[in-house]
């Protein structure tokens, strides 16, 4: 059975930068919804929005560097493992939904296909650990 293997420093690289990138979008989704700081001429923004959005968009840019290494290597290689087949495709397709409207929220410019999109990708983004995890134990078993 032909396998991929990942060295310990990539592994703890790629989980590294998808825990920050997951970390800082939750927090911004959180901050830009629900919480408001008083400013001197009334609500405003969160004073850590915006440096929550500029770690999750170098972090999310990053992961698609890794993204592509593991289509690159790990899909193919393990694409004969007809068991985890499902699941790892709609992984990738999750996450390649991530990155097309992480371009349609940086770049639309109708405020209500834009907000739709912004919800969404909160969405797919707060359960891709979900998915991650379901991914990794089911092949683990598999194996």
């Amino acid at each position: 059975m032909a396998t991929d293997k990942y060295s310990h420093q990539y592994r703890r690289a790629m989980y590294s930068l998808f825990a920050t990138s997951w970390l800082t979008g939750t927090t911004f989704f959180i901050l830009n919804r629900w919480i408001l700081a008083e400013g001197d001429f009334g609500p405003e923004k969160h004073l850590l929005q915006f440096p929550m959005l500029m770690v999750h968009g170098g972090s999310a840019f990053l992961m698609m560097f890794m993204f592509g290494v593991a289509i690159a290597s790990h899909v193919t290689v393990n694409w004969h493992l007809k068991a985890v087949r499902r699941l790892s495709i709609f992984l990738v397709l999750a996450i390649s939904f991530q990155m097309v409207s992480a371009y349609l929220l940086y770049y639309l410019f109708n405020e209500e296909v834009r907000d739709i999109i912004a919800i969404l990708h909160a969405i797919v983004g707060f359960t891709l650990p979900v998915l991650l995890t379901l991914h990794i134990v089911h092949a683990w078993r598999v194996r």
